[in-house]
């Protein structure tokens, strides 16, 4: 699989709270990774996508369909076509002559070139920071950024990343679309949980959650840990729905560094 280059939108950070877990508020003030408030949302190519795409068949097994077609050298056009049989006709020409010429470029997203190697000394600074302030108890938020997919027009996809520490620390990294109503065609999330070692951070534990035809989704998974310093890091990627550019989106989230004593 090759890198994503095009259609990139950057993710604006939901607040928290799926499954297992309350509700809780985001902090200011903590590191962004990767993230940029001008990003583009999906914009509709056509006036109203969801009724073409709800006038047309939908594949059986779409997961599984559209995991067969991961990395393959096609174009958007034949991915629609695999997902919404006989749909691709149905759209105005322009829109079909668009997507035939894009080619779906399957990104293999990773978070390790994001966490940057770290000093005794730069670390040893954070971890006075954090010992510093207030605690709120054993969880650890993520950033919220302000969502300007107010538009009718458009929809942005959101994620966080966040941590409940402890010697046994769960991440969590979640996705959603706004507005919610909105299913993508298909979504991952990958959260991925560092751990500061001999000055660089490494990946310690991760886990991934994929779906079709959904408007959110949780990657949690559990951890038991040496003393150190972490933080979580996500991966989001979406393929948007039938009517919408671009095809492909995807971003990084964060959560604060913490540290489990």
């Amino acid at each position: 699989m090759k890198t994503l280059k095009t259609g990139v939108m950057l993710l604006a950070l939901l607040l928290a709270a799926m499954a297992m877990v309350p509700m809780v508020n985001a902090v200011e003030n903590v590191k962004l990774i990767n993230f940029d408030t001008t990003a583009p949302k999906l914009t509709k190519l056509v006036d109203n996508p969801e009724a073409i795409a709800k006038s047309c068949p939908v594949v059986q097994n779409q997961e599984a369909v559209i995991n067969s077609l991961i990395g393959k050298d096609i174009s958007v056009a034949d991915f629609y076509e695999k997902i919404y049989p006989g749909c691709i006709a149905k759209l105005p020409t322009n829109v079909q002559e668009t997507y035939k010429k894009q080619k779906m470029t399957w990104p293999q997203l990773s978070t390790t070139p994001l966490m940057k190697s770290m000093s005794e000394e730069e670390s040893a600074g954070i971890i006075s920071t954090l010992k510093k302030k207030v605690s709120s108890g054993n969880f650890v938020p993520g950033v919220t950024l302000p969502s300007n997919a107010a538009l009718s027009e458009t929809v942005s996809l959101n994620g966080i990343s966040v941590a409940w520490k402890g010697p046994t620390t769960i991440y969590q990294s979640s996705t959603t679309t706004d507005p919610n109503s909105v299913a993508m065609t298909y979504m991952s999330t990958k959260s991925n949980l560092y751990m500061l070692q001999n000055g660089n951070f490494v990946n310690i534990a991760n886990k991934q959650t994929i779906g079709a035809f959904v408007s959110s989704q949780t990657a949690q998974g559990i951890k038991a840990v040496d003393p150190g310093l972490f933080q979580v890091l996500g991966e989001h990627y979406g393929i948007a729905p039938l009517g919408y550019v671009p095809t492909e989106v995807y971003g990084y989230s964060t959560s604060q560094y913490f540290t489990v004593p």
